[in-house]
């Protein structure tokens, strides 16, 4: 008994991870050029959690062709796409919450530098977010990225 209100004490959220601790704003790691993107998190009526892209660290072309304008999705495989800007996107789309696990599986994240959508799973430590985009289901072959709880 000793041993589990020890546990308690040490690791709480481990006990009350709710399936709401995705929502909010959160912004990546940097990527190669230093841009950070910034998402929100939310939850539709379907239950699902979706990720919309609310800004950027570095928002608009810093050089070539579209030097100083906001940022597109350029390498969108619908070619009618490309023009569109990448703030306002919804990227992530219905990851689910499982319980058991606690982590948010069986979504797909949208990954605008690759033109690509990729299966998505998330899980959640404290205020950061470990999103895996994978091109397979079960999640062996990709990538895990980091993303930090964002307070603007």
């Amino acid at each position: 008994m000793k041993k589990l209100c020890l546990l308690f004490f040490l690791f709480p959220n481990l006990l009350f991870a709710v399936r709401e601790d995705i929502l909010g704003k959160w912004i990546s790691s940097k990527h190669k050029d230093g841009n950070q993107i910034i998402i929100e998190i939310t939850e539709k009526e379907d239950g699902k959690f979706y990720g919309t892209m609310i800004g950027q660290t570095i928002p608009f072309y810093q050089e070539g062709e579209f030097e100083g304008q906001e940022k597109m999705d350029l390498k969108n495989p619908d070619e009618s796409l490309r023009k569109r800007k990448l703030v306002g996107l919804e990227m992530l789309h219905s990851l689910t919450y499982h319980e058991d696990t606690n982590r948010y599986r069986d979504g797909k994240v949208y990954v605008p530098g690759m033109g690509k959508t990729l299966y998505a799973s998330v899980q959640i430590e404290k205020n950061q977010m470990k999103m895996k985009g994978s091109f397979d289901k079960s999640g062996i072959i990709g990538k895990t990225q980091i993303w930090n709880r964002y307070e603007n």
